[in-house]
């Protein structure tokens, strides 16, 4: 895990440090909780890594904690509001797996079960959650993108499905901005990703979903597609985090006002200690 300090313009400060633990596997992404105390990494052989984030915001010792054997997780996500963890698994025994883990106090992972068929196409990558936690959008590594109710208990009830105009190649991953307002898709096969925004934010339905606008970047995004997972992340602050897997680099955009992917500077953030980059995650806490 290559942890960068961040400047009061979104950019990372490099040289980067370095963190290795056992447990950590071919990590596919990262995300903190809320308080920034711990952090939780999805290993390729299809287990979490959770690890203590020092006041520095250093990791310190982690533990393994096995969610699917031998498919790796590809994504996850916390929801703030009920303290679940989502984990989205690739090639499980059946299609279109997402697990729930509930969090304990302590940060550990509870018992986590698989979510009933979201019946919309295979999961890739982390899911997004709109701020009432009541609304997921799910990648679907299909030409659109899942949107699936959540029910108190955590739970999925059925997913519909969202295609943009703009005909989506296949999706690898799914982002909301910090105000909930507006959705980004990342699309594989063509380096674009779609700003689209949100109508009602706490509405839960595909014609909630409006215009996408498509934005390559201007020419920084560079992610390989269907093989690999590009997981998007938005800053409060208003800043996209596009990891770009397939030159080692990361795309920091500026998010306009009205949350559209404005000029990404040229070059793109790259560090050559890096191998692959699949993930970013911030926190700005400490």
């Amino acid at each position: 895990i290559s942890i960068c300090a961040v400047n009061n313009q979104g950019s990372l400060v490099s040289p980067c440090s370095s963190f290795f633990d056992p447990s950590i596997d071919q990590p596919y992404d990262i995300v903190l909780n809320a308080a920034a105390t711990k952090a939780y990494v999805a290993n390729h052989d299809g287990s979490i890594s959770v690890c203590d984030v020092l006041p520095s915001g250093l990791l310190d010792s982690c533990a393994a904690t096995v969610i699917s054997t031998d498919n790796p997780l590809f994504g996850l996500r916390i929801d703030p509001i009920n303290n679940n963890l989502y984990v989205t698994v690739f090639q499980a025994p059946e299609d279109n797996v997402v697990f729930l883990c509930p969090l304990n106090g302590d940060g550990s992972i509870g018992s986590c079960q698989p979510l009933s068929e979201p019946g919309t196409g295979e999961v890739f990558g982390r899911i997004a959650i709109n701020p009432d936690s009541t609304c997921a959008y799910l990648a679907s590594g299909e030409p659109f993108v899942s949107v699936c109710p959540i029910q108190p208990d955590g739970s999925f009830a059925p997913c519909r499905s969202f295609s943009s105009s703009l005909a989506f190649t296949f999706t690898l991953a799914t982002e909301l901005s910090a105000s909930g307002n507006t959705l980004y898709v990342s699309n594989g096969g063509i380096n674009e990703v779609y700003a689209c925004p949100i109508i009602d934010s706490t509405a839960c339905s595909p014609s909630n979903v409006g215009m996408c606008i498509a934005s390559n970047g201007n020419g920084t995004f560079n992610f390989s597609g269907f093989d690999e997972i590009t997981n998007l992340f938005a800053s409060r602050f208003g800043f996209l985090y596009v990891p770009n897997n397939a030159n080692n680099s990361l795309s920091i955009c500026p998010l306009t006002s009205t949350e559209t992917i404005g000029t990404c500077p040229n070059p793109a953030f790259f560090d050559p200690t890096y191998n692959i980059i699949q993930s970013a995650w911030l926190s700005f806490s400490k």
